[in-house]
């Protein structure tokens, strides 16, 4: 009688996992969670997310400075292939699901630092009694640069968030 079917399983199965792991989950940034929910110091009792918003869309009194939106626009190709090499990582066993994640968090916390920084050229610029009240020219940059530390990137799953990271 012939020897039944041996199966072995060469890490597909844990792959498999692995990837719809991934699928389940998303990377956010911006201004979420604990960090996003702090107060302002220069908002009147204001969420730090509150005023992020406020600068995204602008009020009556403040033209919009679509952080988050240039920071999308400029860094499109960026973040794509920041997915693809965590991807890339995971199914080679180079990286975990989380730690692959993460490093795409970290890709997009460093394009929306970047758009900070860069504020002078794409944004609109401030008012001169704002620059007299701040001291300086910078758009999106406060006296304290709650926008550029508050900022993070967040692991969700099923709309969660389960892991948060890069607050300065």
């Amino acid at each position: 009688m012939p020897d039944p079917l041996e199966i072995k399983d060469l890490g597909i199965g844990k792959l498999r996992e692995q990837l719809a792991e991934l699928g389940r989950t998303r990377i956010t940034f911006g201004y979420q969670g604990p960090s996003g929910a702090a107060i302002h110091p220069d908002a009147g009792g204001a969420s730090v997310s509150r005023v992020a918003a406020w600068q995204e869309f602008g009020t009556t009194t403040a033209p919009a400075r679509p952080l988050g939106r240039h920071t999308m626009e400029a860094n499109r190709d960026a973040f794509a292939d920041a997915a693809k090499r965590a991807i890339a990582d995971v199914i080679d066993g180079r990286a975990t699901p989380e730690a692959a994640v993460e490093r795409v968090g970290e890709v997009a916390l460093s394009a929306l630092r970047k758009t900070i920084d860069t504020s002078r050229i794409w944004a609109e610029a401030n008012a001169v009694s704002t620059v007299r009240a701040k001291g300086h020219d910078q758009p999106l940059v406060g006296s304290y640069g709650i926008l550029y530390d508050q900022a993070s990137w967040a692991v969700r799953v099923d709309g969660r968030i389960v892991r948060q990271g890069g607050e300065g």
